[in-house]
């Protein structure tokens, strides 16, 4: 009965534990960055052209416009994505845009919120340094917790992200 105690206290201490995780860390932030070996001009106008985001965007499907225009700010889109067998959709609201500089959006759907910032900067003639800025929050006390404990995939994804990004650029197909 004992034993049967000390297991169960445990069990209640990991558990107390695992949510008080998610209490300090409700958000899981984290930033990228990358340099392409191609004009800022380049990298914006591949970036900003949404028939080629499915050559760099891992599981994108389908995009479907909600509201407004690509690269505008205020326009909501739906993004349909399949990744490890599972499909999902995911929200994406832009809240703003500077030519050249910054793409900010807010993806959105049952579990998570994600603001997102892409910002480019031109280091050297043919050079562009962009990085990507993630501030993530789950929406239910267990994934804030488990997020916590997935940010390196996160971050890895979005390092993934930016390199398929980079490779479509330095490759001068589009």
């Amino acid at each position: 009965m004992k034993t049967l105690f000390y297991v169960l206290g445990f069990i209640a201490f990991c558990l107390f534990s695992f949510f008080l995780i998610g209490v300090i860390f409700p958000k899981s932030e984290y930033e990228n960055t990358i340099v392409v070996n191609r004009s800022i001009d380049k990298c914006w106008k591949v970036f900003s052209d949404d028939t080629l985001i499915y050559d760099w965007m891992p599981g994108l499907k389908k995009i479907e416009y909600v509201k407004g225009k690509e690269m505008q700010r205020g326009s909501e889109f739906k993004m349909h994505l399949v990744e490890a067998g599972q499909s999902y959709i995911i929200t994406e609201k832009v809240n703003d845009v500077k030519e050249k500089e910054l793409y900010s959006l807010t993806l959105n759907n049952e579990v998570l919120t994600n603001n997102v910032q892409f910002q480019f900067k031109e280091t050297a003639p043919y050079t562009t340094e962009i990085k990507s800025i993630n501030s993530v929050e789950a929406k239910n006390w267990f994934l804030k917790s488990l997020f916590f404990f997935l940010e390196s995939d996160f971050k890895e994804q979005d390092m993934k992200t930016l390199n398929n990004f980079k490779n479509l650029v330095e490759s001068d197909k589009k």
